[in-house]
């Protein structure tokens, strides 16, 4: 090779390595500006603005007459923007002396702020089984995660949330704006602590720390403390429902949040622009509930009474309803809780205490059940009040039952309507044969038994009762008698409900009405489920209750002023399969006035172990709870007294025959 010629190759050499750098120069240039162009402005928005996320209040509980059971307050919260901190062990060891924090926690918070947030709430098993398939989330799986029903996003893994709230926005139907603002946001956003003192919040501001803000939120509060707290609930934090009407109901109360966009000043400071993006929160709707506070006040100190007094092991449950439009007015339970403090109780412990017996656990109902068999006997004509049932002198061996079906005190023969009265096991499924397993299982379906009630709150338990199919040849004599069937206390209320509604039954309202966004008021009416019985049935069968108390079982539950139908229940809980003595079941269901009823009561104390003078019965235990809460709440109600009058026309005037009924 020449010299020349050795020259022109180290040219053509040095050339092709220069035009090789400009061209990958040039390529990295268009990929700044064609493709990570957003990105990097997402990136530089950070570090140079905050997106702060506006809450509005949640909406206000109430009785039936506006009585205030649960409420929001504003509040100040301290939050971090860790990115405009330079000294972030500083800022962390003054910010733990002026709130009484770790500095170690601080610092954790403000080198990692919020690694994730949650940006979808109760989902489904099938939506979220749905997300996983969409080729966006599988796309952002490393950014994403789905725990307890919820979607959660990690802000610093998402390299470009304009694009990603642009792609999961419509399968979250979520505003776009709104799910880019929570993915950006919160990259240079902690809290440090929230829901502080005024006290607090002074000292904070005038310590002028930078980078930290002062953000309002709001507190939920309950002002009557305890009352009616299975029914309310509680929320969360973040003002979330997490039990009973704030859980299921939390879509309509909650707020929707906005956001508003602050810039970072030459000094640090957070300031408004006049066109900054922003988007203006909503409160939430505002209910009305059908509980009246005072009924509820009277029908939970009369069961704090007989918890002190009988010492049930597994708790006790109070129900008022309003046969005529369904209206539950008092649901109570105990133990009871403060749900201000729910976080100061342990984990089983609230469970327990939040726990909506009244719904949530099933029972045998014992003889409450007889009177639903009478009821359709006398329908189907079967039986009058005065057919005459033979009970065996409280002894029976029925064919294929092992052991003699046996009453608490012996009878002899007794009339249709005394059977009830004196709530003979023989006689009602003497009641019960005439009827056969079809009919009875056909009216104990129209009654509501062995289906959900359609109860507003969540956790409902439609009990048991199986079809005749499956019925063994013992299963008819057990469910005349309240056995190898389970309910919840608020259908058995509802079906006594139909009784003293002449027949029909109706659906429980929780709700009465709603506020709508323009502040009018959706009213939610009563409605009526089915006719049970005629209206002239229904009335016979009140007379005979009304029996159960002036002679029977339930004399406990006597007013001086009104006349009171009810019946008594004293049902044996299966321990292993085999039914346990000392484990019972003490049941009361009342209504008064008995000629037009107004209130429909259920008391039911489960496993009393205190003897308290007294016999584990359902009219010795539960009766006087009942009638304590109607001697209360009727004349609360305006009710006018119907004695003697009402006893009079009902047949059971002073100074009767005793048991002629």
């Amino acid at each position: 090779m020449t010299a020349h010629g050795g020259h022109n190759a180290r040219v053509w050499i040095a050339a092709s390595f220069i035009l090789t750098l400009f061209a990958g120069l040039f390529a990295r240039l268009y990929q700044i500006q064609a493709m990570e162009d957003r990105s990097l402005v997402s990136m530089a928005r950070a570090q140079h603005f905050i997106r702060v996320r506006r809450v509005e209040r949640r909406g206000t509980v109430l009785d039936c007459r506006g009585r205030v059971l649960a409420t929001s307050v504003q509040v100040p919260s301290i939050f971090a923007a860790p990115a405009e901190i330079d000294d972030k062990e500083e800022v962390a060891r003054r910010l733990a002396a002026l709130l009484s924090l770790d500095p170690a926690v601080i610092l954790a918070r403000l080198e990692d702020p919020l690694p994730r947030v949650c940006i979808k709430r109760k989902l489904t098993p099938e939506q979220q089984e749905r997300l996983r398939t969409e080729p966006a989330v599988s796309y952002l799986a490393h950014a994403l995660r789905i725990s307890h029903g919820a979607l959660y996003a990690l802000p610093k893994e998402i390299i470009d949330p304009a694009a990603a709230a642009a792609a999961l926005a419509p399968l979250l139907e979520r505003d776009k704006e709104d799910l880019e603002a929570d993915l950006l946001g919160y990259r240079n956003f902690t809290w440090i602590k929230r829901k502080v003192s005024e006290q607090e919040r002074r000292r904070v501001v005038e310590a002028h720390l930078e980078g930290i803000g002062v953000m309002p939120e709001y507190e939920r509060v309950y002002p009557q403390g305890s009352l009616a707290c299975q029914v309310i609930g509680f929320t969360g934090v973040d003002e979330q429902g997490l039990e009973g009407i704030e859980q299921a109901f939390d879509d309509v109360l909650a707020g929707t949040p906005g956001y508003v966009e602050l810039q970072r000043d030459a000094a640090g400071r957070h300031i408004s622009l006049p066109n900054a993006p922003s988007r203006p929160p909503q409160k939430g709707a505002d209910m009305e509930l059908t509980l009246d506070s005072v009924i509820q006040g009277q029908a939970e100190a009369a069961l704090r009474e007989a918890a002190d007094l009988w010492a049930p092991r597994c708790g006790a449950f109070a129900i008022v309803l309003d046969p005529r439009n369904g209206d539950v007015l008092a649901a109570a339970g105990t133990p009871s809780y403060d749900p201000n403090r729910y976080s100061d109780y342990k984990p089983d412990d609230l469970k327990n205490r939040a726990r909506a017996r009244f719904i949530v656990d099933w029972m045998e109902p014992g003889s409450i059940q007889k009177v639903f068999v009478f009821a359709a006997a006398l329908n189907e004509r079967v039986i009058t009040e005065q057919t005459p049932i033979g009970c065996e002198n409280g002894s029976w061996f029925m064919p294929g039952r092992p052991k003699p079906l046996r009453d608490v005190h012996p009878y002899g023969t007794l009339s249709a309507a005394q059977v009830i009265v004196k709530s003979s096991n023989i006689g009602a499924t003497k009641i019960g044969q005439k009827l056969g397993p079809e009919a009875l299982y056909r009216y104990m379906r129209a009654f509501g038994f062995g289906q959900l009630t359609g109860f507003e709150l969540p956790g409902e338990n439609p009990g048991m009762l199986r079809p005749p199919s499956q019925w063994t040849k013992l299963s008819l004599a057990s469910i005349c008698f309240g056995q190898e069937i389970c309910v919840n206390g608020l259908q058995m209320a509802l079906a006594y409900g139909a009784i003293a509604n002449d027949g029909v039954l109706m659906r429980p309202r929780l709700i009465r009405r709603i506020q709508r966004p323009d502040g009018a008021w959706a009213e939610r009416p009563p409605r009526p489920v089915r006719r049970v019985i005629p209206a002239s049935v229904a009335q016979r069968v009140r007379r005979v209750l009304c029996g159960v108390v002036e002679e029977g079982t339930g004399k406990a539950a006597r007013l001086a002023g009104y006349t009171v139908g009810a019946k008594t229940g004293s049902a044996q809980k299966a321990v292993n399969g085999v039914y346990a003595s000392g484990a019972t079941v003490c049941s009361f269901v009342a209504m008064a006035p008995v000629e037009n009823p107004r209130l429909v009561v259920m008391v039911t104390v489960d496993e009393p172990t205190k003897t308290a003078g007294g016999r584990h019965f359902g009219g010795t235990v539960a009766a006087p709870v009942a009638a304590k809460i109607l001697q209360q709440a009727l004349p609360y109600l305006g009710v006018a007294p119907d004695k003697p009058q009402a006893l009079q026309r009902l047949g059971y005037a002073e100074g009767r025959e005793r048991g002629s009924l």
